[in-house]
């Protein structure tokens, strides 16, 4: 119980101290913050089992939003084969539970590469890192028709999408430079608009600080963002205040482009601490398994509170009997892969997005002076 009362509360109280500290701002004179009605969604769910359960479960849980990649070396293995059969299904399980979907543009095909493109495929220590690149005017023109294509085939059916993910952990899943991310943005988003004119466009897909000099400003001054609605933008960090605190740096740097209020948070969340394997697989993100509720639920209200349009937790299922208390990634989920049933994370998400919400945060009608401890402590 108090797990939930904090869930509730955290909205609320959380990143709504009585005085701005910097300027000394009166609480009363903050604007009221409206909460978008479809501010909630999730990584991978509708995916993992797509049955009539887990659509049951995504809708207890208050999930509207549902994001996955829409993988460019599985839609067209090859030049001449263009594959959308596996997505069709994905996309039409999501309509029929009414839920929307964020489609991610991203990875690149081995058949666009030839010896003369110029990427290495192993870094500085000679470690194999693939290319994860796509750079040139021939292969952004490759990149641009799948673009096209899929845009194409799932208009009216895709509600958002994002180009590309998390570029600035390099070599993670971009291999080339800034600049050849931004040509490819800016050339991926004019094919999105050309296919579908009323596209909603996210870019950027940064995680953590995004070397704001380096990053975001590139993508705004390239010219990347002329055709883009929106900026995505994964908060990663060990607790909620200091998600929060990340978020709020980036909120403000990107006010001087006039995004502050057009940030969708596409991945935020934290691995389970698997003890006793310290590290939980080497993420200094993780949390342990009692602080999961109030870590998720603080975060969600910090992140709307701030004004986050969009919140997409990452994500719905754990690995299970299949994971590897070693691995980080197998242990972000809010539920069980095996028995389908929702940890402490998930119980207190579904709290939150039951509840946050098409509401209003109307911070001259807070009062912090008579809540415990465990609410007000990030």
């Amino acid at each position: 119980m108090r797990k939930i009362i904090a869930a509730l509360a955290a909205l609320l109280i959380l990143s709504c101290p009585g005085n701005d500290e910097e300027n000394d701002t009166p609480l009363s004179s903050l604007p009221d913050v409206k909460i978008p009605d479809d501010i909630m969604g999730m990584v991978y769910a509708g995916w993992e089992f797509a049955d009539a359960q887990e659509f049951e479960m995504l809708d207890d849980m208050g999930i509207t939003w549902m994001l996955r990649d829409f993988r460019w070396n599985v839609m067209q293995p090859t030049q001449d084969n263009f594959n959308v059969g596996y997505y069709d299904t994905y996309v039409q399980n999501a309509a029929a539970h009414n839920k929307k979907v964020i489609a991610l543009l991203n990875h690149d095909i081995g058949w666009i590469h030839n010896e003369t493109c110029g990427h290495p495929t192993t870094d500085a220590e000679g470690r194999r890192i693939g290319r994860a690149v796509v750079a040139g005017d021939r292969e952004i023109a490759l990149f641009c028709e799948y673009v096209r294509q899929t845009v194409t085939h799932y208009k009216g059916k895709v509600h958002a999408w994002s180009i590309w993910n998390e570029p600035n952990i390099n070599p993670r899943f971009w291999t080339g430079t800034p600049e050849e991310f931004f040509a490819l943005t800016k050339a991926a988003a004019a094919a999105a608009r050309e296919a579908d004119p009323d596209a909603v466009i996210l870019g950027g897909g940064f995680n953590t600080e995004a070397n704001n000099d380096i990053w975001t400003k590139g993508l705004f001054e390239s010219g990347a963002m002329e055709q883009i609605d929106f900026l995505s933008y994964h908060p990663y960090m060990p607790d909620a205040g200091t998600s929060g605190g990340i978020y709020k740096r980036f909120r403000d740097y990107v006010a001087q482009y006039g995004y502050a209020n057009k940030i969708w948070i596409t991945e935020v969340g934290y691995p389970l601490d698997m003890e006793p394997w310290p590290g939980g697989g080497g993420y200094g993100t993780k949390v342990k398994a009692e602080d999961m509720p109030d870590e998720t639920a603080k975060t969600i209200a910090i992140l709307a509170a701030e004004g986050a349009r969009v919140i997409i937790w990452y994500e719905l299922w754990d690995r299970g009997d299949s994971g590897n208390p070693a691995n980080s990634e197998d242990w972000f989920g809010l539920a069980d892969r095996d028995s389908r049933a929702k940890k402490g994370g998930g119980e207190a998400y579904q709290v939150c997005a039951n509840n946050i919400p098409g509401k209003t945060l109307r911070r001259s009608l807070l009062d912090r002076s008579a809540l415990p401890d465990y609410i007000v402590d990030p």
